[in-house]
């Protein structure tokens, strides 16, 4: 394998600097490479200023979401398929079983442009209460079939049993 070096100007500073190639690689794979990963995160985030209007874009306690294609043929969901329910500020109520999230909101965006536009709706723990996972369909009480409070606390925001939620979040 041959590595091929080459003088590159970033797309996000301009700054010139030199890259090196694999040659397995087609060159299109490195049009877009960034001199750092400063740049690299900002031109991120500047994208996301950009689509902050988009009705896919999700920013809940600081951090953003995509909702992706309900009907995706991928074989790939976010959160791994797990159902949200997502009230936006300008009172839509979207639910979703592919929901992306994509970072935590560097704080100087999150000032001034991408602040938060939703939250996620909260599954009520009642004691007496049985009720359905989305996920699977089974039928549980959250206040005695919950392993712990984190459970819960992944219930109030999931609505998945405890089975769902160890196969999604892993076991805590």
């Amino acid at each position: 394998m041959s590595i091929a070096k080459e003088k590159r100007t970033c797309p996000m500073c301009k700054e010139e600097f030199i890259i090196e190639m694999d040659d397995c690689f087609k060159r299109s794979y490195y049009d877009n490479t960034f001199c750092s990963d400063g740049c690299g995160s900002a031109n991120f985030w500047l994208e996301k200023v950009e689509e902050k209007d988009n009705p896919n874009s999700v920013r809940v306690d600081g951090t953003h979401f995509w909702i992706g294609d309900e009907d995706s043929k991928s074989g790939f969901r976010g959160h791994g398929g797990a159902k949200f329910i997502i009230v936006f500020s300008d009172g839509r109520e979207v639910i979703t079983t592919n929901l992306w999230c994509q970072g935590d909101i560097p704080l100087n965006y999150r000032k001034k442009v991408l602040h938060d536009n939703a939250e996620f709706k909260k599954f009520s723990v009642n004691e007496k209460e049985e009720v359905k996972c989305p996920t699977c369909n089974s039928i549980f009480n959250p206040q005695k079939d919950l392993r712990n409070q984190l459970s819960i606390d992944e219930y109030r925001i999931s609505g998945m049993c405890q089975n769902c939620q160890d196969n999604v979040f892993g076991a805590d």
